[in-house]
């Protein structure tokens, strides 16, 4: 019934008194926290402006469950790509071993007589 009224009232106000749309829906807009400065006390404006914060912890986390990376078979790491079907850490299925000179490391790491030394 009140939604009626409304609709009443907008057709008599559009087509009768030829006022515009923008002034009744500027008139009968949602004020802000800011708007009705007066009516909150500090702290009630303080929880208001807080729903419009983003938060880049622990909320965040919670929706991170799609895997990107999987086992690689060459390497054995969590590293190989399901989309690029590439491996970041060896580089397979590439016939060459991944490897740089900038991480001298890594190199360290990888190269011969850095496995088990029988």
């Amino acid at each position: 019934l009140l939604l009626y009224f409304f609709f009443v009232f907008f057709v008599l106000l559009f087509f009768v008194f030829k006022v515009s749309v923008f002034f009744f829906f500027f008139f009968f807009k949602q004020k802000t926290a800011y708007e009705m400065l007066r009516s909150l006390v500090g702290s009630e404006m303080c929880i208001r402006d807080r729903g419009s914060t983003m938060t880049k912890g622990t909320t965040s986390f919670g929706k991170r469950h799609n895997k990107s990376h999987t086992l690689c078979r060459r390497c054995g790491r969590r590293s190989y790509h399901v989309q690029k079907k590439t491996c970041a850490g060896c580089g397979y299925p590439a016939a060459k071993i991944r490897g740089y000179n900038w991480s001298r490391k890594a190199l360290g790491r990888k190269t011969t007589g850095s496995g088990r030394c029988r």
